[in-house]
């Protein structure tokens, strides 16, 4: 994975291990630490890619004329699992990316998302996303051969069920994937175009992931980050 930003664990809460506990008929001691150290994934997550809009992007987006900046962010996800849960038929089957977004500085205006990419829900067979920056901006879906889409900006094969929402305030995007294949892994490449008002100098980006993990003994059950509140989670300049 190039540039990567950071790693981290994504694991039970103490409830959904406490319930697993319950309900095997191993002894509590012995299902607990096999519980513990197994029910977990791996997130990694790429050092956001972004870039402003030049002057020409920037009227091809602000039909009302008011004035802003606007980024374009390229937000990179990985799905894995440790290699002892991998011995034991561990995958993900779902996840949930999310980014927060704040002002540089402390007092200054709110930047929003404009767009998220991939927004909308897709059914079939898999097919590739792309954003063309010039001479204007177009989003949605470009299905053609890979020689055939040199003038855009790639986002890659989705898979079926990737459903993107601006989120909160329209300053917590997030998508939701179901990969068709019931396995979630590898790398997701997921793209937000950023509103920065004026009066706002620049935009910080934090980034988490959750998901649902199978397991042949245990089943399906949801993990996450250890810290989630935005407050107490890094972020990075754009």
């Amino acid at each position: 994975m190039e540039d990567l930003w950071f790693e981290e664990e994504l694991v039970p809460n103490e409830s959904t291990i406490e319930e697993v506990v319950k309900s095997s008929p191993s002894k509590d001691s012995e299902i607990n630490q096999q519980v513990r150290s197994e029910m977990r994934g791996i997130l990694r997550v790429n050092r956001p890619r972004g870039r402003q809009l030049n002057q020409q992007e920037k009227d091809s987006l602000l039909m009302s004329g008011k004035k802003a900046d606007f980024y374009l962010v390229r937000l990179g996800f990985q799905f894995d699992i440790t290699p002892k849960a991998r011995e034991h038929g561990y995958c993900f089957v779902e996840g949930r990316c999310s980014a927060r977004l704040d002002p540089a500085q402390s007092g200054q205006p709110q930047p929003t998302v404009y767009e998220v990419i991939p927004r909308d829900h897709y059914k079939g067979k898999p097919c590739m996303m792309g954003v063309k920056i010039s001479p204007t901006i177009q989003l949605g879906m470009i299905q053609a051969e890979i020689g055939e889409v040199s003038q855009e900006i790639s986002v890659g094969y989705v898979e079926t069920e990737i459903v993107g929402w601006s989120g909160d305030n329209e300053c917590e995007p997030y998508w939701e994937l179901r990969p068709q294949s019931h396995n979630l892994k590898g790398e997701r490449h997921l793209w937000l175009i950023v509103e920065a008002p004026l009066g706002c100098s620049g935009v910080l980006l934090g980034a988490k992931a959750e998901g649902i993990l199978r397991s042949r003994l245990f089943g399906l059950f949801h993990v996450g980050p250890r810290i989630s509140h935005w407050n107490k989670r890094r972020k990075i300049l754009i």
